[in-house]
């Protein structure tokens, strides 16, 4: 009797053995489970921001384009403003020709009609 209880002890042992490494395997995958499960959700954090990132490039993208477009209309007005200031020079110095040929004018003007008045008075 003594070796059959020394039996079935070793028998409950290697059953009681069995139970728990069947335990801890079992939890082990339900920890597997878990940390694939949080590992989706980095995947999708992760993806979300690189579609963020993309979508920032292409706003930057298109805000650099229109800074050199903005540079090109500046420059074009630049280039402008500067034909009418000379434009505006020449019309100055035009006019002011114009005024000088007007007195030399009335003063020719004058001298003829001083003369007029002269030889008027000799008849």
């Amino acid at each position: 009797m003594d070796d059959k209880i020394k039996k079935m002890l070793v028998a409950a042992v290697i059953i009681a053995l069995m139970c728990a490494t069947a335990f801890l395997c079992c939890r082990n995958r339900a920890d597997v489970f878990d940390d694939r499960g949080r590992a989706d959700d980095t995947r999708e954090q992760l993806k979300r921001a690189c579609d963020n990132q993309r979508g920032a490039e292409e706003e930057l993208d298109a805000a650099a384009d229109t800074a050199t477009d903005i540079g090109g209309e500046i420059t074009s007005i630049r280039e402008k403003v500067h034909e009418a200031r000379v434009t505006t020079d020449e019309l100055k110095a035009d006019n002011d020709r114009a005024g000088q040929l007007t007195r030399e004018c009335t003063e020719i003007l004058e001298r003829v009609y001083g003369r007029g008045e002269i030889q008027a008075g000799e008849y």
